[in-house]
């Protein structure tokens, strides 16, 4: 049923569709927008054009609840109200395949929540922190459950990223925004195929119900941040790695040698949607990073097994695609091809110990070499959502 608080989804398609100013509106006026049926043919370059209508995609992700799920994004259990990253202005879903029970999502907005809420305690809200996914390179470790900045509320909240040491003096107003954002009103979508779901990150909390574990499920998820759109693919004709952007990586414990191979043609595949992975460019340049530290560790240490996270193998098979540059950057740095052998830990048990073994070994000359853990997301533990691939197995163990 449509929701009654947003006009008919059809007099928005039939007349409205290409007014991205009227859009805009609608979205600014409920704090979400509903595209019923928008998409039949689920395009995802029609899906990429309507998302950066709307701004600067930042992250494009495939959301498919499978049953050996670490995340709890692309697991099957219920997925309590939350914002997504902060640098996210706006969230927009596209539903390729809706589960046959259950996945329902759930919006509720935060406006009349805060609205019940007394001056004093609102002032509270800016005073609390949450911990916010290292992502992006230049992340802030903390934001506050609370902004107002230029007369309008941006909530950040997600009850699993809150920190420990919560004040004293702000946690009674915690505990009533919890409160009231308990009884608040619940918008739900049972999004179908084609169907598209827009909401403002920083006013809107999102979840969804339990997912039928027979059922399956798959929306595109966009990240859509401030400014105009900047494109999806990124630069079709990337400039070089420079002198500047070498110094950097050597400045970082990189190896000169290895600092100097240009990925520039590599970070540019990756960012292309279909070709790629559809990362941004921060994305691009902070694993590029881990993959030039992971090198110089194989080139500094040529008798021991160096074990690379999942960022740093996947920008490695990218590099290896490039067969000419891939082996002329081997015999530059190793003086002979370096090779890749993915069977690592998969031939028996005692192979696998190896592996998690000389795993445990690389973190520790990691963390010599280059003065960081290499597992730097907080907690592997704790990871709901995007976290786990930038560790080995550590949500498993």
């Amino acid at each position: 049923m449509q929701n009654p608080l947003l006009p008919s989804t059809d007099h928005i398609i039939s007349e409205r569709l290409q007014d991205e100013a009227a859009l805009r509106r609608e979205l600014a006026t409920h704090g979400y927008l509903y595209l019923r049926g928008w998409s039949s043919s689920a395009s995802s370059q029609v899906a990429d054009a309507l998302a950066a209508g709307f701004g600067n995609v930042i992250q494009v992700t495939d959301v498919k609840a499978t049953t050996d799920s670490n995340a709890l994004v692309t697991s099957f259990s219920e997925l309590d109200v939350h914002t997504d990253h902060s640098r996210a202005r706006y969230i927009m879903w596209h539903c390729i395949e809706r589960s046959a029970q259950g996945g329902t999502t759930v919006l509720v907005d935060t406006r009349p929540v805060l609205d019940a809420m007394s001056d004093a305690d609102r002032e509270s809200l800016q005073e609390i922190y949450l911990t916010e996914h290292k992502v992006f390179r230049d992340d802030p470790s903390r934001v506050p459950l609370l902004r107002t900045i230029d007369g309008t509320d941006h909530v950040y909240y997600s009850f699993w990223l809150l920190e420990d040491d919560v004040m004293p003096g702000t946690r009674p107003a915690l505990a009533e925004f919890r409160r009231v954002l308990k009884s608040a009103p619940r918008f739900k979508f049972n999004l179908e195929p084609g169907d598209v779901l827009i909401i403002d990150n920083h006013r809107m909390l999102h979840g969804r119900t339990a997912i039928d574990t027979q059922g399956s499920r798959h929306l595109v998820r966009y990240w859509i941040g401030e400014g105009p759109s900047k494109g999806r693919s990124g630069p079709k004709c990337p400039e070089p790695i420079s002198a500047p952007q070498i110094q950097t990586l050597i400045d970082q414990g990189v190896d000169a040698a290895v600092a100097a191979i240009d990925l520039s043609m590599v970070k540019m595949k990756m960012q292309d949607p279909d070709e790629g992975k559809g990362w941004t460019q921060p994305q691009c340049d902070e694993v590029e990073l881990e993959y030039k530290r992971f090198l110089t560790l194989n080139l500094r240490f040529p008798d021991k097994p160096i074990v690379p996270t999942v960022e740093m193998d996947t920008m490695w098979h990218f590099h290896i695609l490039d067969t000419r540059a891939y082996h002329a950057d081997s015999e530059r740095v190793f003086g002979e091809y370096f090779h890749h052998f993915p069977y690592f830990g998969m031939r028996s048990d005692e192979d696998e110990a190896d592996l998690k073994a000389a795993f445990e070994e690389t973190c520790r000359l990691y963390e010599q070499a280059f003065g960081q853990e290499l597992l730097r997301a907080a907690n592997a533990q704790k990871c709901w959502h995007d976290c786990q691939g930038r560790c080995w197995h550590a949500c498993k163990n």
